[in-house]
C-alpha cells in the first residue's frame, strides 16, 4: 500500500475528524473504479483508525486533486448481512454504500492516493518518503523496436514448435498417434490451387487405391487382440 497512506494515518485522529457528508453529486458513478477494498483492508491493520464508539474503520480523505489529508473520513465495515460497505452521512443519516458501488463514486477518488497504483503530482507538506515512489525505466526502447522484437520472438517460438511437432510425427506412426488421442494422417500431397485455394490429398498405400472415392477415402479399421 502507498507510503502516503502511512503518512496520512500518522496525522489522523477519529476523535477530531468527522464523517464525510455526501450528496447525489459525489455519490454519482464515475468511469473508473478505485480499488477501495484493498485500501479498506489495509486500513484495518491500523488500530488508530478504529472508531471509538462504532465497529468502523475510519479512512481519511484527501483533497480531490492532491494527497493532502482533510479532516473528514469515510467509514468501512464488513457487515454480517450487507457485507463490505462504506458509510457516509447523507441528510443527517448514516448512508451505507456497497463497496463495489462506492469504488465507482466521485467520493472514492478522494482516497485513491492511498493505493500505490495512484501517484499525485506533488507530495503533501511534511511528507518525507524513505524511498522514491517512482523509478525511471532502466532500459527504455522505442515502441516500434519493442513490437519488432516481440514479433521476431513469436516467429522463432512458432518455428521451434513446428519443428518439434514434425520430428515427433516423423518418429511415430499415424496409428500410434491416433491411439494417443492425437490427430494424424500418414501423408499429404498438395494438388495445386483452385480459385485461390490450395487442394490437398491423402496418399494411400498402393493396395488400397481402389477404395478411393474421387478425392476422398474413408476407412473404418478394426483391431482385435485375442478372439474377435
Amino acid at each position: 500500500m502507498s507510503l502516503l497512506f502511512e503518512h496520512a494515518v500518522s496525522q489522523f485522529s477519529p476523535d477530531s475528524a468527522s464523517l464525510a457528508v455526501a450528496d447525489t453529486s459525489n455519490l454519482a458513478a464515475t468511469g473508473d473504479a478505485v480499488p477501495v477494498r484493498p485500501i479498506a483492508e489495509f486500513a484495518g491493520y491500523h488500530d488508530s483508525l478504529s472508531h471509538p464508539d462504532r465497529d468502523w474503520i475510519c479512512i481519511p480523505l484527501h483533497e480531490p486533486d492532491s494527497a493532502v489529508p482533510t479532516d473528514e473520513y469515510v467509514a468501512y465495515t464488513d457487515h454480517d448481512v450487507r457485507g463490505q460497505i462504506f458509510l457516509v452521512e447523507q441528510d443527517g443519516e448514516y448512508e451505507p454504500v456497497p463497496a463495489e458501488e462506492f469504488g465507482r463514486t466521485e467520493l472514492a477518488t478522494n482516497i485513491r492516493f492511498w493505493h500505490s497504483d495512484y501517484l499525485p503530482d506533488t507530495y503533501p507538506p511534511g511528507y518525507d518518503s524513505p524511498l522514491d515512489d517512482h523509478e525511471d525505466p532502466r532500459n527504455p526502447c522505442e515502441p516500434e523496436v519493442l513490437l519488432d522484437e516481440f514479433e521476431e520472438y513469436v516467429r522463432a517460438e512458432r518455428e521451434v514448435t513446428r519443428d518439434g511437432n514434425r520430428e515427433h510425427a516423423s518418429k511415430t506412426s499415424a496409428r500410434a498417434l491416433c491411439a494417443r488421442g492425437e490427430a494424424a494422417i500418414p501423408s499429404l500431397t498438395c494438388r495445386g490451387q483452385d480459385d485461390g485455394m490450395y487442394k490437398f490429398r491423402v496418399e494411400l498405400d498402393a493396395d488400397r487405391q481402389d477404395e478411393r472415392d474421387g478425392q476422398w477415402a474413408y476407412f473404418v479399421e478394426r483391431s482385435c487382440v485375442g478372439d474377435c
